[in-house]
C-alpha cells in the first residue's frame, strides 16, 4: 500500500531540506588544508547529500504517480501502466519488486558531456530502470525504440537484461 501523498511530503520536505544544506556545508570545507579525517566527514557529508537525492526522487516520484492516478481520465489499457505525460512506465517483477522505467534520450546525454566525449553503448540513449525503493539501479543501451507498446512480462526481461 503506497502512503498518501499527505504522508509522504514530511519526509520530502526533510530530504530537500538535506540536500539543500550538505553541498554548502562541504562547499566550505578546504580539500587541501583538511586532515584526513575532515576529508572523511567530506566524503559523509556528500554521500548524505546523494542519498537525500536518491530520497527526494523517490518521493517525487511516487507523488507524481499519484497525482498521474488522480487525474487520469480513464484507467489505462489493459497491461499499460504508463502514465499520461510522465513517460514513466511502471512494472512489477516476478518476484514482486516495483520498478520504474523510462527513455533518456541522445540529447539529454550529449547536454551534459562535453564536446568531444564519447558515451560507448550509451551513445543513442537508454532506458532507465529503477527499483521503487530506489534501491536498485539499471541502464539499458540499444533498447527497442517501441518498449512503450511492450507488456509486462516484455518489460520485466528488458530490466532483467539492463546493467546494474
Amino acid at each position: 500500500m503506497c502512503p498518501e501523498p499527505e504522508q509522504l511530503r514530511p519526509a520530502l520536505d526533510r530530504a530537500q531540506h538535506q540536500l539543500d544544506s550538505r553541498p554548502a556545508e562541504a562547499c566550505r570545507q578546504h580539500a587541501s588544508a583538511e586532515s584526513t579525517g575532515e576529508l572523511i566527514k567530506l566524503e559523509e557529508m556528500l554521500s548524505d547529500a546523494a542519498d537525500a537525492a536518491k530520497e527526494a526522487i523517490s518521493i517525487r516520484r511516487r507523488l507524481g504517480a499519484e497525482r498521474d492516478r488522480d487525474n487520469e481520465p480513464t484507467p489505462p489499457a489493459q497491461g499499460s501502466d504508463l502514465g499520461p505525460a510522465a513517460g514513466v512506465r511502471n512494472f512489477v517483477d516476478g518476484e514482486g519488486r516495483a520498478w520504474h522505467v523510462w527513455e533518456v534520450a541522445p540529447e539529454q546525454l550529449t547536454a551534459r558531456l562535453r564536446p568531444g566525449t564519447y558515451a560507448g553503448d550509451y551513445q543513442s540513449g537508454w532506458l532507465a530502470f529503477e527499483s521503487d525503493d530506489g534501491n536498485e539501479r539499471r541502464r539499458l543501451p540499444g533498447h527497442p525504440r517501441d518498449w512503450r507498446e511492450f507488456g509486462a512480462a516484455e518489460i520485466e526481461a528488458l530490466c532483467r537484461d539492463a546493467r546494474r
